[in-house]
């Protein structure tokens, strides 16, 4: 049975493999980072899941948690070949996650809440490196103490969490 963890990753993971390209990138998944190594020369993508804090939002030891993080897709392009299309492809990237966006695993749905963030370009080693952040939120059951897996969001819960406040949210 799947954990929120797992599922919340699954959901981002499955929204980065729809991404599409010109040209197409590879990608350096979570835990495969040596696949890419520091000494390549070709452009690629670099994805890394950073959870950051929980919060409990309603009453009781099996109430909902609210989970947030940041899915960070890092442009890496070799040092001297130009910043532009390096840029133009965090630009694409900060689109296809727009704010609103909304990803569903195992009855769980994730959903960004803030537009992401193309960061300034950092030179690391060989490569450039422009950080796109998208932060990310995921209401759960709190159900971790009593061994049990997830089992989906209540209807309750749902309108809230996918309503973007502005108009319809995005779904897939």
């Amino acid at each position: 049975m799947a954990t929120v963890a797992g599922s919340i990753l699954d959901a981002l993971l499955a929204r980065v493999k729809t991404l599409s390209l010109s040209p197409a990138l590879p990608v350096d998944w979570p835990g495969f980072e040596a696949e890419l190594d520091a000494h390549n020369r070709d452009p690629f993508l670099r994805v890394a899941n950073l959870p950051n804090t929980a919060e409990q939002i309603s009453i009781g030891d099996t109430g909902y948690n609210r989970h947030y993080g940041i899915l960070q897709i890092s442009v890496m392009w070799p040092v001297g070949s130009g910043i532009a299309d390096a840029m133009e492809a965090a630009g694409k990237i900060a689109a296809y996650f727009k704010r609103g966006t909304v990803v569903e695993e195992n009855g769980l749905y994730v959903r960004v809440y803030r537009p992401p963030t193309v960061a300034p370009m950092l030179v690391d080693g060989t490569m450039l490196q422009i950080p796109v952040s998208i932060p990310w939120v995921c209401d759960a059951q709190n159900l971790a103490g009593l061994g049990e897996t997830i089992t989906g969001v209540s209807a309750g819960l749902l309108p809230a969490l996918v309503g973007s406040g502005e108009g319809e949210a995005t779904t897939l």
